[in-house]
């Protein structure tokens, strides 16, 4: 992540935590060349993905092949639909945190009738390679659990803001790749065209200077 150029990390409410021991081991003092945001509940992200962002759901199923996508009901999610079904007027608002933060909630992320409805909704899917990745736009990638899959709230995001999914094919029966390597090389990929992006733009704002 730190190395395909992210400008931030986030991990939702049950990934694994970032600063255990063998995950920093593992991260190599990568962990403190990148901000890291744990335990992010999914009703808080539209304080940190912006609105016109471009979202990428990394999915290990093709083209032509419905998305795995796991519901993620928690406890609270459960007390509280009563009453967000309720307080609809209530949806969306800030809140402001112990340190001075503010945070846009959006509790559509806690309702089961709208997450269904989401996950009703089927994103286009592309082959990593064929995606024109914006290079003046905020990307965003979303990666799920090997075994569990994108969350409901993951199809959520995308579906707000028009987005796709995108997996890399692979051969010789080899059904999916392990997520961290998935993740690394789509946005690698990502990486690459915005690095030729910006140097064909640097390009001509050089021959415009010339020429003028």
């Amino acid at each position: 992540v730190a190395a395909a150029g992210c400008q931030q990390m986030f991990l939702m409410k049950g990934c694994v935590d970032p600063w255990e021991s063998k995950v920093l081991r593992a991260g190599c003092g990568a962990h403190f060349r990148v901000p890291v945001c744990n335990n992010v509940p999914w009703e808080t992200i539209p304080s940190y993905v912006e609105a016109n962002s471009a979202v990428y759901l990394a999915d290990s199923r093709g083209e032509g092949r419905p998305p795995k996508v796991e519901a993620e009901q928690t406890a609270d999610e459960e007390s509280s639909s009563d009453e967000d079904s309720e307080d609809e007027e209530d949806v969306r608002f800030v809140v402001k945190t112990s340190d001075g933060q503010k945070l846009r909630v959006d509790r559509s992320y806690r309702d089961a009738s709208e997450l269904e409805a989401c996950g009703q909704v089927v994103l286009p899917c592309h082959e990593y390679t064929t995606v024109t990745y914006p290079a003046r736009q905020p990307s965003v990638l979303v990666v799920g659990g090997k075994a569990q899959g994108l969350s409901t709230q993951a199809h959520k995001l995308a579906v707000d803001c028009g987005g796709s999914r995108v997996h890399v094919p692979s051969d010789n029966e080899v059904e999916s790749l392990n997520t961290a390597v998935a993740a690394s090389i789509i946005l690698f990929e990502m990486r690459r065209q915005i690095m030729l992006a910006a140097s064909a733009a640097e390009s001509s704002h050089k021959q415009a200077d010339a020429s003028a």
